[in-house]
């Protein structure tokens, strides 16, 4: 029942629960010492100086979710997507690395397009997708190194074009 918000910039998350309310700050998330310093208008128009400020810092979110227990918010620091998950409950956080080979991820995350209360929806390019297809006919050693999920893949798909469409990749939030 509430919709959450936030600017281009910054780590402000605004929520609103119906069209009677006036928005509302309901969180000010916190990435420690790689938050955004203050900078002023006349920094944004100085190239150099905003390029620093987004090799360093954490500059903006690009998803946020909140689900009864997580507060969950994706964003990018030094070229790479993070996921930083918030337990509500315990209050401790931990972030996690979208990347290849992340544990059970045997293949590449993908461009996260969304996210709702129990799952993370990502692309991927299908040429990644037929590489793991193929297993260890191509360079990578998919079929040693995750055998069972190689052969899951092959049952769901009988065919993988590499020049086709993206995959839509569901993760759900346990």
């Amino acid at each position: 029942g509430k919709v959450y918000f936030h600017n281009d910039t910054g780590l402000d998350i605004y929520g609103i629960g119906n069209a009677d309310m006036q928005p509302s700050l309901n969180y000010v998330l916190n990435c420690g010492e790689h938050n955004t310093p203050s900078f002023t208008r006349k920094d944004m128009d100085d190239f150099g100086k905003m390029m620093e400020l987004y090799n360093n810092y954490v500059m903006n979110i690009y998803q946020f979710q909140e689900t009864n227990r997580y507060l969950l918010f994706l964003f990018l620091y030094q070229g790479i997507y993070y996921l930083n998950k918030y337990d509500k409950s315990s209050g401790e956080s931990e972030t996690l690395t979208l990347d290849y080979y992340i544990g059970k991820y045997f293949f590449n995350f993908g461009r996260v397009v969304g996210m709702t209360e129990d799952c993370i929806y990502s692309i991927v390019d299908a040429n990644l997708i037929y590489a793991v297809w193929m297993g260890d006919e191509t360079d990578g050693k998919y079929e040693t190194e995750y055998p069972q999920q190689v052969q899951r893949l092959r049952e769901k798909f009988e065919k993988v074009d590499p020049e086709g469409n993206p995959f839509l990749v569901t993760y759900h939030i346990r």
